[in-house]
């Protein structure tokens, strides 16, 4: 494996990793700091979408992080962990974009604080930036990352193999 394809790994990995950390701040948020005093259905729905997009992002985060008979550097997975790894990524971004960011749930969320006092509406807007920020980390730093990774190991399968005879 050459440097590049290592560094190449440590970026998506990187980038998987501030991925799975707004993950876990928005299930914290979902899940812990809800709205006190009131029963909102809305709040449910929140907190299950957050469990869903964790469970993905922990799958994710356990796919990226392979790492090497020696423990301590990072290594190029097999190609059924490498698909296994891009699989998360995309169901991780179709539980976000289907559960959460859904546009009518978003202003359900904006409008929160109007309907039910400053409370449910600092939580909601809590998870409103939590989902922007786990979209912006997928669609800008996770995917391109990856996409850096595939494109570093298929050059260096077009270089590790032989051209074939015509």
């Amino acid at each position: 494996m050459t440097v590049t394809v290592e560094s190449a790994l440590s970026a998506v990995q990187a980038s998987a990793g501030r991925l799975h950390e707004a993950v876990q701040e928005l299930l914290l948020i979902a899940v812990e700091d809800g709205p006190r005093g009131i029963e909102l259905h809305l709040a449910t729905i929140m907190h299950d979408a957050a469990l869903d997009l964790a469970a993905e992002g922990e799958q994710a985060w356990a796919a990226v992080r392979s790492r090497g008979p020696d423990h301590d550097r990072p290594r190029a997975g097999t190609p059924q962990q490498l698909v296994e790894c891009q699989a998360r990524i995309n169901a991780l971004g179709a539980v976000l974009v289907r559960e959460l960011a859904v546009p009518e749930r978003i202003n359900h969320l904006t409008a929160l604080g109007r309907d039910y006092g400053r409370e449910a509406g600092a939580w909601a807007e809590e998870i409103v930036r939590c989902i922007q920020t786990c979209q912006d980390l997928l669609w800008t730093d996770v995917q391109p990352a990856l996409l850096g990774y595939w494109r570093e190991l298929a050059e260096a399968v077009g270089q590790a193999t032989p051209p074939r005879g015509r």
